[in-house]
């Protein structure tokens, strides 16, 4: 997890270390890190209480253009699956500005998740982590990564940049062994240049004009931040086999894995 402080005010490369997420996050065949956090309605909940199903999640904030321009293509799969729990882990803004700044208090970070949730389909529901960010650094700080878990919390398939095309290929594929490795490179070609038009008009609308400013001062380490992404990548392996377990992660569930 990052040492530096988890409530940027500006946009900066360093906060998005690589590593935090190829090593840090939980991987293909450990166990999906529990952790607490609290919906719209402000219930404390856990990942675990979502156990018996297959479970989607994935990282996000409204100042995030990944996030943004994923929102409709994950409303429209999670439509398609209802079966499955589609969750929201709202997180640090990824990109602060004048129209929304850094979270300083709980009340803020819930009233943008309540701002994001009129965008995002009732059939995903937003979890609002602590301003701290402690399930969120447990899950490699990256601003738009996912995940898909099975029904006994064993981590089945990850993304360090989410796409909607990607989790629906590997959610409805017959041979998930094979879609897993089908998709690991493709994901990284894919996402290696951002949608420049797209991700200018969103923080214009949802950060602000400043934050902009920001991101083009960053622009050359982010490309740098991608091509090391993409190296650190290219050197490991493909995801290792799921090793054998005696249960599943989360008590008194039975996983696919078994």
């Amino acid at each position: 997890m990052s040492e530096l402080k988890y409530n940027y005010e500006t946009f900066q490369n360093e906060y998005y270390d690589p590593t935090s997420f190829i090593s840090g996050a939980p991987r293909v065949g450990e166990c999906a890190t529990d952790f607490e956090a609290e919906t719209l309605d402000r219930r404390k909940v856990r990942l675990s209480d979502f156990a018996g199903q297959r479970i989607i999640l994935e990282m996000g904030s409204i100042t995030c253009p990944m996030f943004g321009g994923n929102i409709e293509g994950m409303n429209g799969l999670a439509a398609a699956h209802p079966d499955v729990a589609f969750l929201v882990l709202y997180t640090r803004e990824a990109h602060p500005g004048r129209k929304r700044a850094s979270h300083s208090a709980m009340d803020q970070k819930r009233q943008a998740a309540r701002d994001v949730s009129e965008r995002v389909s009732g059939a995903r529901t937003i979890l609002i982590d602590d301003v701290d960010g402690t399930a969120h650094r447990q899950w490699g700080e990256f601003p738009n990564s996912s995940w898909i878990i099975d029904e006994g919390g064993v981590v089945i398939y990850r993304m360090d940049w989410s796409q909607a095309t990607v989790l629906q290929r590997v959610l409805e594929a017959p041979d998930l062994e094979a879609a897993i490795a089908a998709e690991h490179e493709r994901n990284h070609v894919d996402m290696a240049g951002a949608k420049a038009l797209h991700t200018t008009r969103y923080m214009r609308h949802n950060s602000g004009v400043n934050a902009i400013l920001h991101v083009v001062r960053e622009l050359f380490g982010m490309r740098r931040r991608h091509t090391d992404t993409d190296a650190a990548y290219a050197a490991q392996a493909l995801p290792p086999p799921r090793p054998e377990r005696q249960g599943p992660c989360w008590s008194g569930i039975t996983s696919s894995q078994e």
